[in-house]
């Protein structure tokens, strides 16, 4: 697969389209090495168990699958280049489904933390570290990048779409064939990198409802699916002098009193579609009055 063509206009649109081609050509081929230079070495050696290849590398077989399918069809594209070629409906067109298959990114960055946190315990271990040394070395591994700096390399892409799509449409004239369908990668491709966001933020919640357990009394009955954890915070109600512990979850407030050891115990709940929110700008937040 070519990484250059030779005569290929220098215009920025142009450019910039190669660039998107180029990268993500860059980006499968890292996906590639992954898979066989590491991930399947790793099982076939057991160097990890069935449990630790999928928590390393996730569902990065999946999200191979759908890249090499985007760098295809952009190969197609820039292969023919010409004025009015189109790159938006490759985004953008329901028929290729791309921006929804990409939704299994979420997975992957769900787990990313999870990926990291076991690498650095089996990175002590001589013989993974040995293996991963041996995997440097070869020629398909580009120079100064390890196992940590492949794997983020897939958290990092969807952003990197946003910005290319971004500056190639500021470079698309409004009556261009491919403007439209631009215009609709742009938004699709923004709602993507918010639904993984949410996502993450869902998952991370999640996991610190678990630690909140052992930190508050009476949490437990309030666990229900799809509440998360949005902010932790210490504060003093109007009238009272006594600190307590303030949990704002996705959809209700919980108010948690200190207890004389490290617990707090839950002592109020409020559901959020019953609140009504003021901006106290620089007034004191206890008495309402200006500081």
């Amino acid at each position: 697969m070519p990484a250059t063509f030779t005569g290929f206009p220098i215009n920025r649109r142009a450019q910039v389209a190669l660039e998107l081609y180029t990268t993500e050509r860059s980006y499968v081929r890292g996906l590639e090495t992954i898979l066989q230079l590491f991930k399947k070495p790793c099982e076939e050696n057991k160097l990890l168990d069935k449990k630790e290849a999928q928590t390393i590398f996730g569902n990065i077989q999946d999200i191979y699958v759908v890249n090499k399918d985007v760098l295809f069809m952009l190969l197609e594209r820039i292969s023919h280049w010409h004025d009015q070629q189109c790159l938006g409906d490759i985004f953008a067109d329901q028929s290729f489904k791309i921006i929804d298959r990409m939704k299994i990114y979420a997975k992957y960055c769900n787990n990313y933390d999870s990926a990291d946190t076991l690498y650095k315990q089996k990175i002590k271990k001589k013989e993974f570290e040995s293996f991963l040394n041996s995997c440097y070395e070869h020629q398909v591994c580009q120079p100064g990048l390890n196992l940590p700096a492949y794997l983020i390399t897939v958290v990092q892409r969807i952003p990197r779409y946003l910005l290319l799509l971004e500056d190639f449409f500021k470079r698309t004239p409004e009556n261009h064939p491919d403007h439209g369908n631009l215009s609709k990668a742009l938004t699709k491709m923004s709602n993507l990198a918010v639904y993984i966001n949410n996502q993450l933020q869902t998952v991370v919640g999640q996991k610190a409802m678990v630690e909140l357990r052992s930190r508050v009394i009476g949490l437990k009955a309030f666990e229900v699916p799809g509440r998360a954890l949005i902010k932790e915070a210490d504060v003093l109600l109007p009238g009272s002098k006594k600190t307590r512990k303030c949990l704002l979850f996705n959809d209700m407030l919980v108010f948690a009193a200190k207890g004389v050891t490290k617990t707090s115990e839950v002592e109020q709940t409020l559901e959020l579609a019953t609140l009504w929110c003021m901006d106290l700008e620089g007034n004191n937040p206890q008495s309402g009055l200006p500081v």
